[in-house]
């Protein structure tokens, strides 16, 4: 018990961190709900390949980590799906916020990494994966979790696939969970080249206390 509650405490001072919502470059969010606004990151992208051309003429992305800005609260991730929209490819995760139904959802960095300088592990002991495509995004929800930290044994609340499965697609090479970091949940999405992308956040008011957190790809 006082492990879990210490758990969440640690979550919980990460309401006011400057992880918040949003899109790229400050942009307003387009989906429904809660319009947010995302900071460029000072992370350094893949070398692993030049930009390629923007298949979606009206998709205006980034290729540097993006960062959420604003108070964040944590959350425990339900489900994660992806596959086509329209000229783009879309990965969404679902989370189910932990405090009160007008706590702030939590925050992201979402960025390129190289596996040849920085390589990805899984396993226990953790061990280095090789992953199919050519650039790699990885994804970071925080304060967020895999579980339930404040139920009895910390049951898990994401039960699907390790990798998920997805039809129709543009650029997607595989979609794979990574093992959680310390208040993080962890994904990474292998994509055929180095491609502008996009994220959004938003709440559900059909859903209170549920929130998506989309990663766009053109």
């Amino acid at each position: 018990m006082r492990i879990r509650w210490w758990v969440l405490g640690v979550a919980v001072l990460s309401l006011a961190a400057c992880h918040g919502g949003g899109t790229d470059d400050a942009a307003s969010s387009t989906t429904s709900g809660t319009a947010s606004t995302t900071a460029p990151s000072t992370a350094a992208p893949s070398t692993a390949a030049p930009a390629a051309a923007d298949s979606c003429a009206t998709f205006a992305g980034s290729i540097t980590a993006l960062l959420s800005v604003g108070a964040t609260a944590p959350a425990s991730l339900t489900d994660a799906a992806a596959g086509a929209d329209g000229c783009l490819d879309r990965v969404t995760f679902t989370l189910r916020s932990l405090g009160p139904g007008t706590a702030p959802p939590p925050g992201y960095l979402v960025g390129y990494q190289n596996p040849a300088t920085d390589p990805f592990v899984d396993g226990d002991p953790p061990e280095p994966i090789s992953l199919p495509g050519q650039a790699f995004l990885v994804v970071r929800i925080t304060p967020a979790f895999s579980v339930d930290p404040l139920a009895e044994g910390q049951p898990a609340t994401y039960t699907g696939n390790l990798a998920l499965d997805y039809g129709d697609h543009h650029h997607l090479q595989i979609v794979r969970r990574l093992p959680d970091a310390p208040n993080t949940v962890v994904w990474v999405i292998g994509l055929d080249s180095l491609r502008p992308f996009r994220v959004d956040r938003s709440d559900d008011p059909r859903e209170p206390g549920v929130v998506r957190v989309s990663v766009l790809i053109g």
